[in-house]
């Protein structure tokens, strides 16, 4: 469970998702943003995150749910997660403005 504190809105302004087998997504942060990434893969497994830091594992009946964030100094940020096994997944990126 995250918690955003100051953000501008509730809805994020910009957001991303990757379902190809590369699992990765470059958004835009400004100076004093959030980023929070969701990851899940069918099969049991464990992930790698790179440009969030990871936050949180799970594994649910053969899904595994994988969850990292990050507050940004700015820019552009590029974000991938990689399993460790294979299965049908997809990633998911939010970004909110302080």
């Amino acid at each position: 469970v995250f918690s955003l504190y100051g953000a501008a809105s509730a809805t994020p302004t910009t957001t991303a998702t990757d379902t190809t087998s590369t699992y990765d997504a470059t958004v835009n942060v400004p100076s004093g943003g959030a980023v929070i990434g969701a990851f899940l893969v069918a099969a049991i497994t464990s992930c790698t995150w790179t440009g969030l830091t990871e936050n949180a594992d799970a594994v649910n009946s053969n899904v595994t749910y994988s969850a990292a964030a990050l507050e940004s100094n700015g820019g552009s940020l590029d974000i991938n997660v990689t399993p460790a096994a294979g299965g049908t997944s997809a990633l998911a990126v939010a970004v909110w403005s302080p």
